[in-house]
């Protein structure tokens, strides 16, 4: 009695043990005799029945279904990589203005519509974050209105730096700036956090923050003057006025938009989109007086560098398509 229940215990711990590895076998053998046999024509043979031959039937099946697997993973893998990065080309009329400390020697001239449009891409870490890169190039500027004496020499159609200025006795003319219309060209590369809604329909939201770098590639101005000379009042444009414009301006991005799926992964982008300047845009670099700009010394006879200081703002509609 023992010995029965001794032997009927270990058959059913080796059918324990082997119930996949006969589950596979089965499997195999159903394969083996209404297909395998059928298509090449085999008769009365079987499955076989070496263990060499199980063994290596199983090792095909598991490496069918790991390679089969490793496939799958790879697709997933590089679907996921594809869909992390998006790039869009945009456009972005905008509306500019400048900020001066002073306002009652020097004040803002109303708001000038200007014009930018670069390229854009989105790095997604997840399908509610991003980090939006952009190369942008954009025409901006300003105007501003002079209350405060503001003076240069215009000769040879160009304007003299203050270091040619002896006052009445140069050649040339001495105009007194009653408003000056700035037009500037940076090369802008913004960079923002952008934190995004799941697709609503057919809509995705967002909003962002972040900081754009501008570079200053060309700078000209168009100025309403009074000659000092003759008393004429003129307005000369597309003066040069580079050295008078610091090389790099900073600003703060803050926005939000939409983006409407159009087909597969292709959206339209429309992005209202406050840039507030934290950094001046006007005098050199390290200087708060101007190159060209000077007030009246009677005494010396020669000019007094005139101070001035302004930051941009600017409010854009960016309109674009991401793919």
């Amino acid at each position: 009695m023992d010995k029965a229940v001794s032997e009927n215990c270990s058959n059913n711990v080796r059918y324990r043990k082997y119930s996949f590895h006969m589950y596979i076998i089965d499997f195999l053998k159903v394969i083996w005799n209404t297909h395998v046999c059928k298509l090449f024509s085999f008769s009365g043979s079987g499955f076989p029945q070496t263990r060499l031959f199980h063994t290596t039937a199983l090792t095909i099946c598991f490496l069918t279904l790991f390679c089969f697997s490793s496939q799958q993973l790879k697709a997933q893998e590089n679907s996921s990589s594809h869909s992390k990065l998006r790039f869009g080309l945009i456009t972005a009329p905008t509306l500019n203005w400048y900020k001066t400390t002073n306002a009652r020697k020097i004040k803002q001239n109303g708001v000038k519509p200007r014009f930018g449009w670069g390229v854009s891409l989105d790095y997604h870490f997840n399908q509610i974050t991003a980090l939006n890169f952009g190369l942008q190039l954009d025409y901006h500027g300003g105007g501003l209105s002079f209350i405060d004496e503001a003076l240069y020499l215009y000769a040879n159609d160009e304007v003299k730096s203050i270091e040619d200025v002896v006052y009445f006795s140069n050649s040339g003319d001495t105009m007194r700036l009653n408003e000056r219309n700035y037009n500037i060209t940076y090369i802008t590369l913004p960079i923002s956090l952008k934190m995004k809604t799941k697709e609503i329909g057919y809509l995705t939201y967002f909003a962002h923050v972040g900081v754009n770098t501008s570079f200053k590639t060309k700078a000209t101005a168009k100025d309403k003057v009074t000659s000092l000379s003759t008393g004429n009042a003129t307005v000369i444009e597309d003066i040069n006025i580079g050295d008078d414009m610091k090389p790099v301006r900073f600003q703060l991005n803050v926005g939000i938009g939409a983006e409407y799926n159009l087909t597969g992964t292709t959206s339209l982008l429309v992005n209202l989109r406050y840039n507030y300047g934290f950094s001046g845009v006007l005098n050199s670099l390290t200087s708060k007086e101007s190159k060209y700009l000077f007030q009246r010394n009677l005494a010396s006879q020669k000019g007094v560098p005139l101070k001035q200081r302004a930051v941009e703002n600017s409010i854009a509609v960016v309109v674009g398509v991401l793919f």
